[in-house]
């Protein structure tokens, strides 16, 4: 998983340098479980460092095409699995940020 915005969101709020600013100066994304009806946390990995990070949501959704969608309208910074995000890139539609920044795709 990487973490991606929509140029749009860069223009207005500027590029995280560190995955802890997605907790107070970046709005985020949320994945709903939708078993657990708990939004899922943000994982980050680094050199062998670990960050669990709570976000400032700004919303939740719990469809990945819904979530996909709404980064790419800007909404926030969202975890995807690059598969999902190619499309994206390639249309222009996505940016990658924190790319020293990931963590293992979900099963």
């Amino acid at each position: 998983m990487a973490s991606y915005v929509a140029p749009f969101y860069l223009k207005k709020f500027g590029s995280p340098e560190h995955p802890q600013e997605l907790e107070d100066k970046h709005f985020c994304i949320g994945y709903l479980n939708a078993v657990s009806g708990q939004i899922m946390t943000m994982d980050f990995e680094k050199d062998g460092q670990k960050l669990e990070i709570a976000p400032n949501y700004i919303m939740s959704v719990n469809d990945s095409r819904t979530y996909l969608n709404a980064a790419i309208a800007g909404m926030g910074v969202a975890q995807l699995a690059p598969f999902m995000a190619d499309d994206a890139i390639k249309r222009g539609e996505l940016i990658r940020v924190l790319p020293d920044w990931e963590h293992e795709s979900l099963p």
